[in-house]
């Protein structure tokens, strides 16, 4: 007879034991089969013992305000269950069947215990094989923290820039140190009008603000005619403005990146509310000029981009036909919600991809707040991961692939394994819509030097030309800006 756990070999765990051992765990093993969806393992479980994927593929999910969110997917050869045979504590995770036929198997922590002090070097071995399994899963779960996350995350370390040392002053343009000053003594005029003249903030939010422009515009201008100054230029900027800037509760939040990077979810929901503030009297006056800054009223304006997207592609279908929609890094999801409000027949379904669980814990706590769960699936995962096909995750075809939010921060070889997986993805006669910030952004210098938010930004030219190199090849793809024409949609057809 053939053995279950002899096909397995290249498996991290059942490598590490030799044939016999793997006969002898064979012969404790009761296997059963689980069709997908059916639950194997629940959070909260004492059941004591591990688990062996034999055949199909399983799917680990955690329960959040009623949603399901997968954090893990395991195929043939995997272990689950490990850490609570080691340490005795419930299961953390719910395990589910992933693959339509699925067969897993289950050892005992009775029977284990009774292999392991009866065979010798047993023991060795198994603890050596479990410990590799655990190590790879250590490592896999590191790779989902954000400031970690090289390939995702542009801004990998906080406040990674120097701002000293650049370049001496005698050798900075007059106009542009002119400007700085002019800047300074302006939201210097602002503080006295608040304080000693007690004018009101409506009242002094005008000179706030045309400073504030002021300022943004000289620094790209001087940045662009300037090129081998352009970082001396930023710094100087960066300094002598600090302590204006950093008043604003977004800009401090945008410079800090208390999650790793620039635009997280939490970034991106504060300029959706627009709610202006910060420190003092001057920090939210500076915050109300950021947030109806031209690449701010972007952000904004691509929420409702995809949505009406999401309400066309609707209109087009039958009553009775579903319409699936993938999100590549969710953020706060809040496109979801205006598109399942439009769909009163319930048709659209929404899968949401992204590494930061407090993310799509944030959009599963408002899906349960607006009665939409069943038709929202959550997935923590590494974007680049499932890209390069190190971590996959089994979805049916989709109708719309999209992501609005991350491209800006990849290079274009990672782009490109992004826009492969998504043509993956589609079904014949579905979309992938990427967004990009466009290199016309009046706002990048301000970006990159005062709040050290990179981005790469991108030409219509740049975008058609990384399509083509992808799985869409020659496919026509259509690039639209929308209205400040900083953010750029590409979109193409399988």
């Amino acid at each position: 007879m053939t053995l279950l756990f002899e096909s397995y070999k290249s498996s991290r765990f059942l490598s590490g034991l030799t044939g016999d051992d793997r006969k002898l765990l064979e012969s404790v093993a009761r296997t059963t089969a689980y069709p997908k969806g059916h639950l194997i393992m629940e959070a909260g479980d004492t059941v004591k013992g591990l688990w062996v994927v034999v055949e199909g593929r399983v799917r680990a999910v955690r329960s959040y305000m009623g949603s399901q969110i997968t954090v893990a997917t395991l195929g043939e050869g995997s272990v689950f269950g490990e850490m609570g045979f080691i340490e005795d504590l419930p299961a953390s995770a719910s395990v589910y069947g992933d693959a339509v036929d699925n067969q897993v198997a289950f050892l005992s922590a009775a029977d284990l215990n009774s292999l392991l002090v009866s065979v010798p070097g047993l023991a060795v071995r198994f603890y050596r094989a479990l410990a590799a399994v655990i190590s790879q899963k250590l490592r896999e779960t590191t790779a989902r923290i954000p400031e970690l996350m090289v390939e995702e995350v542009a801004q990998v370390v906080q406040n990674a820039n120097t701002h000293t040392g650049r370049a001496d002053l005698r050798s900075l343009p007059p106009s542009f140190v002119e400007g700085i000053d002019a800047f300074k003594g302006a939201l210097a005029q602002a503080e006295r009008m608040l304080n000693k003249e007690r004018k009101t903030a409506e009242e002094v939010q005008p000179l706030v603000s045309a400073a504030c422009t002021a300022l943004r515009e000289s620094l790209q201008e001087h940045v662009k005619r300037n090129e081998k100054l352009s970082d001396a230029i930023g710094a100087y900027a960066f300094r002598e403005t600090f302590p204006f800037f950093m008043a604003s509760q977004f800009i401090d939040i945008v410079y800090t990146k208390p999650r790793g990077y620039a635009g997280d979810f939490e970034t991106i929901n504060m300029i959706y509310e627009n709610r202006p503030t910060g420190d003092g009297r001057i920090g939210p006056l500076v915050d109300r000029w950021i947030l109806e800054e031209p690449h701010c009223n972007a952000t904004r304006q691509r929420r409702g981009t995809i949505s009406a997207h999401i309400a066309r592609l609707l209109a087009a279908r039958p009553p009775e036909a579903n319409l699936l929609v993938t999100s590549l890094a969710v953020g706060p999801g809040r496109e979801f919600f205006d598109a399942l409000e439009l769909d009163r027949r319930g048709q659209v379904h929404i899968t949401g991809v992204d590494i930061d669980p407090d993310s799509l814990n944030f959009v599963a706590e408002r899906a349960s707040a607006a009665g939409v769960l069943p038709r929202i699936r959550l997935v923590q995962g590494n974007i680049i991961r499932m890209a390069t096909g190190k971590a996959p995750i089994e979805l049916p075809r989709q109708h719309l692939v999209y992501s609005i939010g991350l491209m800006d921060y990849l290079q274009e070889s990672l782009v490109v394994r992004c826009l492969d997986w998504m043509f993956d993805m589609l079904e014949p006669g579905g979309e992938a819509i990427i967004g990009n910030f466009d290199s016309r952004n009046p706002t990048k210098a301000f970006m990159d030097y005062i709040g050290e938010w990179v981005l790469i930004h991108r030409t219509p030219e740049d975008l058609r030309r990384i399509f083509a190199q992808s799985k869409f090849g020659e496919r026509p793809v259509e690039v639209t800006a929308d209205t400040t024409d900083i953010q750029l949609f590409a979109r193409c057809v399988k």
